[in-house]
């Protein structure tokens, strides 16, 4: 019974995240607003589903009621994560050639990631030219004191980051990482000096990464570039040839963003 109850209660979220989803496709493809029920018989369902779960979207800024007609039309927050994905694809669509430039000039897997408010995630990855290639799941949260991309962040990214990450702690992922907080402000001081970023071994044994920030128009961290390999490969300190290859991918990203931004 309890094998059965679990089944119908995922069941039943897929279908309410279904029903939401539809919702919204129908108040911004539609182009106007609507009523309870004209959106009930588009979808073939109850009114007070629907009703349910406007409440629900309203609540979180997806959609807005007028109080006098008391139709329903899309909000703000919707509009703002178009743009959040519309912009998302931008920066990959202007990455991607000098990504693969990267790629075959050194042989690493490149990975591009996005800096938010909490932190950085990455958003597109150029698998490297080996037979056996390292690569990162799409979407992935990077930490912010093990990973090269979220030391960045810290060196170049609003100015509590560093203090923030340690306030909150710093847990060891591995035997390299750094949890020594006088020894982490020092990385990120060395970080801003040069410009550039590793993280040997710190959040997976025998894996490094060497990245480079992406600013925008205002000079702010936007994203950031990096490339991923073994430590046999990519060691603690990366060939000067490494280094200027990905700092000038990083440059021609970073002066297209400004230039279409």
């Amino acid at each position: 019974m309890a094998t059965v109850t679990q089944k119908n209660r995922t069941t039943d979220g897929v279908q309410a995240v279904s029903l939401a989803l539809q919702l919204l496709e129908i108040l911004a493809f539609g182009g106007r607003p609507c009523r309870v029920t004209e959106l009930a018989e588009a979808l073939g369902t109850s009114k007070t589903r629907v009703f349910r779960h406007l409440r629900t979207l309203n609540s979180l800024g997806y959609v807005v009621q007028d109080p006098v007609t008391e139709h329903y039309g899309v909000g703000a927050r919707l509009a703002e994560l178009g743009g959040a994905v519309a912009r998302q694809l931008d920066l990959l669509g202007i990455s991607r050639p000098s990504m693969r430039s990267l790629r075959d000039a050194l042989g690493f897997t490149v990975i591009l990631s996005k800096v938010d408010h909490r932190g950085v995630y990455v958003i597109g990855q150029v698998d490297g030219a080996s037979w056996l290639t390292l690569g990162i799941v799409i979407g992935t949260r990077l930490s912010l004191y093990t990973s090269a991309q979220g030391k960045l962040v810290l060196a170049f990214g609003a100015t509590n980051r560093l203090e923030d990450a340690v306030a909150a702690g710093l847990k060891p992922q591995t035997s390299q990482t750094i949890i020594d907080a006088a020894v982490l402000r020092h990385e990120i001081q060395l970080i801003r000096e040069r410009g550039w970023a590793v993280a040997p071994g710190e959040t997976v044994s025998g894996v490094n990464s060497l990245a480079m920030p992406l600013f925008g128009r205002d000079h702010e961290l936007v994203a950031t570039l990096a490339v991923l390999a073994s430590v046999d490969d990519l060691p603690q300190q990366p060939s000067r040839k490494c280094i200027e290859l990905l700092r000038a991918a990083a440059q021609e990203i970073s002066e297209k963003l400004v230039s279409e931004g």
